[in-house]
């Protein structure tokens, strides 16, 4: 019976330890599939996201922000001019999914700049 109980012991932990890895390896997955209107900008220069030392397209909805897949800021125009994404946050109505952290656009509109 002593040398039964480590045993009991050692394997539960094993098996607690090893349905505790899977969980935390399992990501959200948010979709969007209706339009859905949301801040798009810079994720670098605007919403201060960290993806080494370049400028890409991100969104913002619900006060996270997630660099997109699927389009990118050259598409909409010069990001560097003054209304540039780069400078500006702009409106933008999307479909797709949030996962691993990103957004896998579908569908990416720009919407006009509210004219102040």
């Amino acid at each position: 019976m002593k040398r039964f109980l480590p045993l009991v012991a050692v394997s539960w932990f094993v098996l607690v330890a090893g349905c505790d890895s899977e969980t935390k390896s399992i990501q959200s997955v948010v979709d969007l599939p209706l339009a859905t209107v949301v801040d798009a900008a810079c994720g670098r220069c605007m919403f201060a996201l960290k993806d080494g030392k370049k400028c890409n397209l991100a969104i913002r909805t619900d006060g996270k922000s997630y660099f997109v897949d699927g389009f990118t800021m050259r598409q909409f125009g010069n990001p560097d001019i003054a209304s540039g994404m780069c400078k500006k946050v702009h409106q933008a109505t999307v479909t797709g999914q949030i996962a691993n952290g990103r957004f896998a656009a579908s569908t990416f509109e720009l919407l006009p700049l509210a004219k102040n």
